[in-house]
């Protein structure tokens, strides 16, 4: 019974570290370079993601997701209030609406209410179209000047105030 107990203790502890260390194994670079760590290979991974997401987007800017809505039955909806551009790009002068999906969240990141986020974007004929969101502490190369998570917490960057996107 104990060597069940066990057996069943160890495929579980393997199967939650599994899915969590395979999360973004897509961004990992193969092959690894010699004398690299696994820590060095995913910073490289994620580094070589986030400069392709760069050259893409039009704008790269710190976001506040400040509002969450539920559509249809497994979808949900995100306005993004911008902040802070990086990288010298131009921010969006209104909220950004993001509809939660594989494409977008990338890594799964399950975006909060109230978090602030890293939001690689696109001009679109309606406005602005997201491609992908990344944690504020997962940015690899941050720019001088980019406020930490610690002003953030203090409020030295004060959230602008915009109307409702139209609905």
């Amino acid at each position: 019974m104990k060597r069940i107990t066990l057996g069943l203790t160890i495929a579980l502890a393997a199967l939650s570290l599994g899915t969590a260390a395979t999360a973004c194994s897509a961004l990992l670079p193969h092959p690894a370079l010699p004398g690299e760590t696994s820590a060095q290979l995913i910073a490289r991974g994620k580094r070589m993601h986030q400069d392709a997401l760069r050259t893409r987007a039009d704008s790269v800017f710190l976001a506040q997701v400040s509002a969450a809505r539920m559509i249809g039955q497994l979808d949900a909806e995100y306005t993004l209030t911008p902040f802070f551009a990086l990288y010298d790009t131009s921010q969006p002068d209104a909220p950004v609406v993001m509809n939660d999906s594989p494409l977008v969240t990338a890594c799964e990141v399950e975006p909060d209410l109230g978090r602030v986020y890293v939001v690689y974007a696109a001009r679109h004929e309606t406005g602005w179209r997201v491609i992908e969101i990344v944690r504020h502490a997962d940015l690899q190369d941050p720019p001088p000047g980019m406020p930490t998570a610690r002003d953030m917490a203090r409020g030295f960057y004060q959230l602008p105030t915009y109307p409702d996107p139209p609905r």
